[in-house]
């Protein structure tokens, strides 16, 4: 009876929710390629016989947790089948570019028991991984009654999720009954879970994945056709903006346009978070009647701003830049993104004062003094600040890199509590 309830209400959010995605499909070219998947038409990789551990991540930034853990994995285990599910399209094809590890790759489809419960017969796991906050009831349920195990890893969970939970107890209780394990990226997050009816024996923290998940640096002659392609010349002062939202891109290019007049030679790499923008930051850029390249075309010669309209570029921006200011944080709805990136490359950063979504890695930057946290106001300044205060600058760089050596070894101490070995 629960399940046909749960399953009630899932349809009766998919019904309020139909119109808003009809309206994606149609006119921002969203989930072209993903929609029958995820009503469960989609092809699920079997493996008769095979001792299968499934790793689900809902999208491209979950995907970094995937591949840390997959890496151990298939050190460890070598002869185990890996799969892994994601949500979104370029989560999807996040995963199959950088998990070179996993054995088959599929979105996972709507949580409705009977669509789930055939998806989860067919890959037969003993063991569902689920990276950050993907709690679908259906799945853990079907996973745990198919025989498998259930680990949550780089567990966490906002306020208000928890604050949500916390209302619903009796579907919390349940929910959270179906998982083994829980691993959480951080001590910020522990008194959220164990506010919720959940056994506290499950609960461990074990630490950022993410952190654990190699960013490639750029060869020689890939960082020079790289260069070439973006019209970066020697003698520019490159700044990357990262990941950037809807609204974010005016205020921040509005700030750097003050330090531009005192730097000339400021470059500017523009990086949206989600594809589908891509065409409309381009519009804006243009209403602005900002002088602007766009990688993809391949014209960024002469041109003080560059619109990178591709993906998996990001990080390969940031090896390039002299400064990268790692945007979705100067808007409230999306609480910050990966701080850490651009210190992989001894490149400052700065970012901006909501930052809810990244508790830990804000400390972090702060205390070791890596970075800003800059409002909008404070932003130019600080630009400058780093730009003319070599010393400064190089402390900056340095304690960066002393952050990424430090925070190594999460996926080795994850996998040895998921694995119940």
């Amino acid at each position: 009876m629960f399940v046909l309830i749960y399953d009630l209400l899932l349809l009766f959010v998919g019904l309020l929710a139909s119109s808003f995605l009809l309206w994606d499909y149609l006119f921002r070219k969203k989930y072209r390629n993903s929609l029958a998947a995820r009503l469960g038409f989609g092809d699920i990789p079997q493996f008769s016989g095979e001792k299968v551990i499934w790793l689900h991540a809902c999208s491209m930034g979950e995907m970094k947790v995937a591949k840390a853990l997959a890496t151990q994995i298939r050190k460890e285990h070598p002869e185990k089948k890996i799969v892994v599910s994601s949500i979104t399209e370029t989560g999807q094809a996040e995963a199959k570019k950088i998990i070179k590890e996993a054995d088959g790759f599929f979105y996972l489809p709507l949580d409705f028991s009977c669509i789930i419960s055939r998806i989860v017969k067919k890959v037969h796991p003993e063991l569902l991984i689920i990276a950050e906050s993907e709690f679908w009831y259906n799945l853990v349920r079907a996973v745990k009654e198919d025989g498998g195990r259930v680990a949550l890893v780089n567990g966490k969970i906002s306020e208000k999720s928890a604050k949500r939970f916390a209302k619903v107890s009796f579907f919390t209780k349940r929910l959270f009954s179906y998982f083994d394990v829980l691993c959480l990226q951080s001590e910020d997050y522990l008194p959220r879970f164990l506010t919720l009816p959940i056994d506290p024996k499950k609960i461990q923290v074990t630490g950022n994945l993410k952190f654990d998940a190699k960013i490639p640096h750029l060869q020689e002659s890939e960082k020079l056709q790289l260069q070439k392609d973006l019209g970066i010349q020697k003698e520019d002062v490159v700044i990357t903006i990262g990941s950037s939202h809807e609204g974010e891109e005016d205020l921040i290019l509005s700030e750097l346009a003050k330090v531009q007049k005192q730097i000339p030679q400021l470059k500017i790499l523009l990086v949206p978070r989600h594809p589908h923008r891509f065409s409309k930051v381009a519009e804006f850029l243009a209403q602005m009647n900002l002088s602007f390249g766009t990688f993809s075309q391949k014209n960024a010669e002469g041109k003080r701003i560059v619109l990178v309209d591709a993906m998996g570029v990001l990080c390969k921006c940031y090896e390039l830049s002299h400064i990268a200011i790692v945007a979705g944080s100067y808007t409230e709805s999306v609480g910050g993104h990966n701080i850490l990136e651009p210190l992989e490359f001894g490149v400052p950063v700065i970012f901006g004062p909501h930052m809810h979504s990244q508790p830990e890695l804000t400390t972090m930057v702060l205390s070791k003094m890596a970075g800003f946290q800059s409002r909008y106001s404070e932003l130019s300044d600080h630009v400058l600040q780093l730009l003319q205060d070599k010393k400064l600058y190089d402390n900056m760089s340095k304690s960066g890199l002393v952050i990424m050596q430090e925070v190594k070894g999460a996926a080795q101490k994850t996998w040895n509590i998921v694995s119940f070995s």
